[in-house]
This record gives C-alpha cells, sequence and structure tokens, in this order.
C-alpha cells in the first residue's frame, strides 16, 4: 500500500489526522479487496471489477473510522496518551454526516 503521510521529524513519531485515518483504511480496503479475490479472470477480481463495485470494500472499511466506539480505540494524545474526548469524537462524527441522505448511516 502506498501512501503520501508525512514522515515523522528526528525523534518524533508522525502524527496522522482524521483525514488520514480515513485514507489508510480506504486504501487498505483496496490492498484487502485484491487479497481475498479468488478470480479465474483478471477482469474480474481485484481493482478491474465494475466502477460500483471497487470501491465497496474501502467504503466499508472507512466506515469503522466513523465508529465512535472504534475512533476511541484508534486515537490517542501523542503526549498523554489519552484516547480522543467524547465531545471531540462527536464533533467529528457530526461534520462526516454533512452531506448525508440521513443521520441513521452512523
Amino acid at each position: 500500500m502506498v501512501v503520501n503521510f508525512e514522515r515523522g521529524k528526528e525523534a518524533k513519531d508522525s502524527l496522522l489526522s482524521h483525514d488520514n485515518v480515513i485514507t489508510f483504511f480506504h486504501e487498505f480496503g483496496h490492498v484487502m479487496h485484491n487479497l481475498c479475490t479468488k478470480g479465474n479472470f483478471t477482469s474480474m477480481s481485484g481493482a478491474q471489477v465494475e466502477g460500483d463495485f471497487v470501491e465497496m470494500p474501502s467504503q466499508m472499511l472507512e466506515n469503522w473510522v466513523w465508529d465512535a466506539n472504534m475512533t476511541k480505540r484508534l486515537s490517542k494524545h501523542y503526549e498523554t496518551g489519552e484516547p480522543m474526548s467524547d465531545e471531540m469524537i462527536a464533533k467529528i462524527s457530526k461534520v462526516g454526516r454533512d452531506g448525508q441522505a440521513s443521520d441513521t448511516l452512523y
């Protein structure tokens, strides 16, 4: 998997934004799609499938990042180690739902 996340500087770790985590999960969905494909024809496997379906595994993994429990498990403050606060998770989740047809998706 190839991504263009910022490298850590000197002895410090690289910090990922929520958007970076979404990108990571999305691209990892493509990786899993390719690894788990058992097709006899290349036109029916991995990234070669129809356009609507090629994004399905990635979008499924991407949705985990919008789950409040998962966000709490994935996040931590780089200095204190504390997970992201419930208030911040609620704000991020609300922004993620903007433009959606229904709030029941998340």
